[in-house]
């Protein structure tokens, strides 16, 4: 539940406010505008908001021309294939865009690439589909352990597998 409510604070929270340094006051400016109930805006760890937009990663999101949030899409695959899915984050620098993914979760690095690498990948994909812009970096971001964590791209192999339900194969 936890989860759910910080990725829903981090899409919604005014950047104004966070480039002002005034978190408690971006998290109760959601609860006044309903976004957040009191209960919700306590269950937030003010400290993993900050962990992001102090990082490198979250100054970048905060300083780029363009900027989306929670942004659902819909992707055709292969034959019947529908790929639907939120972008947490994705933000335009130089004509490309940086797709980040918000974790939660308790685990390591490496655990948290195994789960969602292809994932991210799935996403970059409908993203550069959607736009007709590529993607340049992906990165899941540990809101836990403020860090981001560099996501390289699949091999198109590892696409074709998962359209014929087979699992991606280990890097």
């Amino acid at each position: 539940q936890r989860g759910v409510i910080t990725h829903r604070a981090l899409g919604l929270v005014d950047y104004a406010a966070v480039r002002a340094g005034d978190w408690a006051g971006a998290l109760d400016a959601l609860c006044r505008r309903g976004a957040l109930s009191p209960a919700e805006r306590e269950s937030v760890q003010l400290s993993w908001l900050r962990r992001f937009f102090e990082s490198p990663l979250g100054r970048r999101a905060l300083a780029a021309e363009e900027t989306h949030r929670e942004w659902a899409f819909n992707l055709r695959g292969q034959g019947q294939t529908l790929i639907q899915g939120v972008i947490d984050l994705c933000f335009l620098e130089e004509g490309a865009w940086v797709l980040t993914d918000y974790k939660t979760d308790r685990a390591e690095e490496a655990e948290l690439l195994s789960r969602y690498a292809l994932q991210l990948n799935w996403y970059a994909r409908a993203l550069a589909s959607i736009t007709g812009r590529p993607v340049r970096e992906m990165y899941l971001f540990s809101l836990r352990a403020g860090r981001a964590i560099p996501v390289e791209p699949l091999p198109e192999t590892a696409f074709q597998l998962c359209a014929m339900g087979a699992a991606a194969p280990e890097k």
